[in-house]
């Protein structure tokens, strides 16, 4: 596992709606195109836009590569 500083964002045009999601901010080990799966209340109780700080590793699901970060791993919100 590896730190990783991701940020909501609210995705639209998707089949799921407009869903909350979770991608990595520029300039670190993963994509910012993964998408993260990570914690739902991490993703439900902070605003959209808010910038966290997870441990993650990159994870391939069914031939698709993902950033992962378990439900109940720690998370901080980080403030550049």
């Amino acid at each position: 596992m590896r730190e990783l500083i991701v940020e909501t964002y609210r995705a639209t045009g998707e089949k799921s709606g407009s869903k909350i999601r979770v991608r990595p901010l520029p300039d670190q080990w993963a994509d910012v195109g993964l998408k993260v799966e990570c914690s739902k209340a991490m993703r439900e109780n902070y605003p959209v836009g808010t910038k966290f700080k997870i441990l993650a590793k990159l994870i391939d699901r069914e031939g698709t590569p993902l950033v992962y970060s378990h439900y109940d791993s720690p998370y901080s919100v980080f403030n550049d």
